[in-house]
């Protein structure tokens, strides 16, 4: 993982949102860094954000990053 200390892979399975927040929990994590993919609209409607709920329910600061290739915009 690069130059980076103390950083972990896990794979689970289950509700990704609810996996992610017990792992933090569980780990003592100081920062969770996830991927967005930027939906809006329907498609945010119909299949939520994972992203949104860490941020929403997390204990612990989250930070976001929209992935390459996929760009905002405005509905």
């Amino acid at each position: 993982m690069g130059d980076f200390k103390d950083v972990q892979v896990q794979f689970t399975e289950g509700e990704p949102f609810l996996e992610i927040i017990q792992m933090a929990k569980k780990e003592s994590v100081d920062l969770i860094v996830m991927g967005t993919h930027g939906r809006t609209g329907l498609d945010h409607v119909l299949f939520g954000s994972t992203a949104e709920k860490v941020v929403r329910r997390s204990s612990c600061p989250v930070l976001t990053v929209r992935l390459p290739g996929r760009k905002f915009t405005m509905p």
